[in-house]
């Protein structure tokens, strides 16, 4: 399958970009939560750790300590649907933005950190 940014690469109709974030102070819940609902999925063997969800450390400056951490990729639509729906049933601390990474830290002045 082409890379996302090689010249061959389509998007597929039925999916979209799409950025989970939590703050830093309800990460570990988010984390959980995350988790959860990864392993519920059906293509997924449950071999995903806790430590993989939400894993991009972010902040106002690019420094630590992240305010913030997200996952940013593209989901198919009922995936991005069964997340929200999985996440307003469990009050999961998760926002779900049907966004791009670059365009999401921008509207929110955000940068990740790279450590």
């Amino acid at each position: 399958m082409p890379r996302k940014n090689s010249a061959t690469w389509q998007r597929n109709p039925a999916s979209a970009d799409v950025v989970f974030f939590a703050t830093a102070d309800e990460i570990d819940k988010a984390r959980q939560h995350a988790l959860t609902w990864v392993n519920a999925q059906a293509d997924r063997d449950g071999g995903e750790s806790q430590e993989k969800m939400l894993p991009t450390p972010v902040s106002l400056t690019g420094n630590r300590p992240a305010t913030g951490y997200l996952c940013a990729s593209e989901f198919t639509l009922p995936a991005i649907v069964s997340a929200r729906n999985f996440i307003t049933r469990n009050a999961a601390p998760i926002e779900v933005e049907e966004t791009d990474l670059d365009t999401f830290l921008r509207n929110r002045g955000l940068q990740e950190i790279n450590d």
